[in-house]
């Protein structure tokens, strides 16, 4: 049994090696026939195809649009270039995703570094504390912790501070709760 296993899979990694060149010369067979007979449908899908398993997904979607064009009611077509859309989704939601976590390590390294120059501040003896808290409701402000950013405000406006940003970062945090209310209702 083992050596029938050793065989079937060292058989499929030579015909692994051999699926490049194979799925080239059949790209090209279905080029020229598509080339001869620009309306022929089967040969746009057939190089859809192999564009797909070559992960070529641009190329995969213009020969099943090429297909589709050759003969609307293509049903496999159809359903292959969903698939293609469906991947292209999925590839753009992946590059979202590793924007948003690279824009929040980059917010939270800031964040990081606003904290320590603001303990370097207190250590130095600059501790006003209209200033402090107004630097703690910015840092608050940034890492979304709204409860945090109208306790600070409050106190800032109960002591009359004449800084409209204050005004303002409670009114977007109060806001920002209010929207949050209904959804957490709901649950």
């Amino acid at each position: 049994k083992m050596g029938r296993a050793r065989t079937l899979f060292y058989q499929a990694g030579v015909d692994l090696s051999r699926a490049d060149s194979l799925l080239q010369e059949a790209y090209d067979h279905a080029s020229k026939a598509a080339q001869i007979n620009p309306g022929n449908p089967e040969a746009h899908h057939l190089r859809g195809q192999i564009a797909y398993l070559r992960q070529n997904l641009e190329g995969a979607e213009k020969d099943y649009t090429a297909a589709l064009a050759a003969m609307k009611d293509y049903s496999q077509a159809w359903y292959d270039r969903a698939r293609v859309y469906l991947d292209l989704a999925a590839a753009a939601m992946s590059q979202v995703r590793l924007r948003e976590k690279a824009a929040e390590d980059e917010a939270a390294a800031w964040r990081d570094k606003a904290r320590a120059d603001l303990g370097a501040w207190r250590q130095k003896g600059g501790a006003d504390p209209e200033q402090l808290e107004f630097a703690e409701v910015l840092l608050a402000a940034s890492e979304l912790k709204h409860d945090q950013v109208v306790q600070i405000a409050e106190r800032l406006i109960t002591r009359q501070t004449t800084d409209e940003e204050v005004f303002k970062l409670m009114g977007d945090a109060l806001a920002e709760l209010g929207h949050r209310a209904p959804d957490a209702a709901r649950r």
